[in-house]
């Protein structure tokens, strides 16, 4: 199961993928790698309208690290302060709209280019 990753890359602008993530397949594991290798401090993202502490940066940071790809299909557990998503956010200069179980969660680079809004619950997300 990797509706997690499917539902992002179904949402971010494929030229997009390619140009910023230089991957020209929309696989999950092709995805998550490049997301990796792109990995930084997301400081231009609000969430939720506030700016995050650096603790929480450097946590962001250390998970997608240690994300083991291994394991894209066994699902991902996104939570509703999710490293990846501030990541997205980060590099494509989006806004990520998030629908968890009724909460509005946003995640928003400065001046987005674009906005994407996704929906999930405790075990699917589209």
């Amino acid at each position: 199961m990797s509706c997690f990753w499917d539902t992002l890359i179904k949402n971010i602008k494929k030229d997009d993928l390619t140009n910023i993530l230089n991957i020209t397949t929309s696989k999950p594991l092709d995805f998550c790698n490049g997301l990796k290798g792109m990995n930084c401090k997301t400081e231009n993202v609000l969430w939720n309208g506030s700016r995050i502490t650096e603790k929480q940066y450097e946590e962001n940071i250390e998970w997608i690290n240690e994300y083991q790809t291994s394991t894209i299909s066994n699902g991902y557990d996104c939570s509703i302060f999710d490293p990846f998503l501030f990541l997205i956010t980060e590099i494509f200069q989006i806004e990520i709209q998030h629908h968890y179980n009724g909460t509005f969660i946003q995640y928003q680079y400065k001046n987005p280019r674009y906005s994407i809004k996704i929906q999930s619950n405790k075990g699917h997300m589209w």
